[in-house]
């Protein structure tokens, strides 16, 4: 009795052990089998966040090329805009000029020439009034010819009022119009020039907007240099077994 109860415990735990050991193998294959299915979508993610980091080269790179590709087209724009509006501003205001600087020119030229008549009628009548007095002074002591003299030194005061009045004719010009106008002229024409000045000031800001692009395309170079230079970047993940599916067959020898 005692016997038989000794071989049916034993029995029974060596079933039981049995059992134990095919549910902790079944679960073992089953969980290795299940890494082996999920493993290709994981590395598919990895792969892909490689790829990313490449895209944006070492350190962002290309990304900081990018920006800096973007800053300089803005300022080529802009450049293009400021020297457009330069160009086209100082050509207005160069035209707006051009009737008044030629009337002031007209009026400069008049009044030269107006001083250098007077300039002779004045020469003139200083000769003439020494004869003048010369011959007052010779035509007294002279009995016959004294008709003469005397049609001499009114010919000589009819050309001194003719002289005189061609001087206040000249004066009352330059004093009272000419000088006024170009006064007048003056001050627009300056104003303007100070304007065309103002345009002219920005030109010195086109050039450092040059000097800024220039600066931007030697960098760009540089960077564009630097990534051609660089190896690919290789793929720095284990490659990803991929076992054939598992089926129970395989874990317990045994067909569903």
């Amino acid at each position: 009795m005692r016997k038989s109860q000794a071989i049916l415990e034993v029995a029974l735990i060596f079933i039981i052990g049995l059992f134990l050991f095919f549910g902790i193998m079944g679960i073992w294959f089953w969980g290795d089998n299940q890494i082996a299915k999920r493993q290709p979508e994981y590395n598919q993610t990895r792969v892909g966040a490689g790829t990313l980091k490449k895209s944006f080269g070492s350190g962002g790179g290309s990304f900081y090329l990018e920006k800096l590709i973007v800053q300089r087209d803005a300022l080529e724009a802009q450049l293009v805009s400021l020297r457009a509006s330069i160009e086209d501003s100082i050509a207005k205001l160069e035209a707006s000029k051009a009737p008044y600087e030629a009337k002031l020119n007209r009026y400069k030229d008049e009044k030269a020439l107006l001083e250098a008549e007077r300039g002779k009628l004045e020469a003139e009548r200083g000769r003439l009034r020494a004869e003048l007095a010369r011959l007052r002074r010779t035509c007294r002591g002279w009995d016959d010819g004294s008709s003469r003299c005397e049609r001499r030194i009114q010919a000589i005061q009819a050309r001194l009022g003719v002289i005189g009045a061609r001087i206040i004719e000249i004066d009352d010009r330059i004093n009272n119009f000419l000088i006024p106008e170009i006064d007048r002229l003056q001050k627009i024409v300056d104003q303007i020039d100070e304007a065309i000045g103002v345009f002219e000031n920005d030109v010195v800001l086109a050039e450092e907007l040059e000097e800024e692009i220039s600066e931007l395309n030697e960098r760009i170079a540089e960077l564009e240099s630097k990534e051609e230079s660089e190896p690919e970047a290789k793929d720095l993940y284990w490659p990803v077994y991929e076992p054939d599916e598992l089926i129970e067959e395989d874990v317990f020898g045994v067909q569903k």
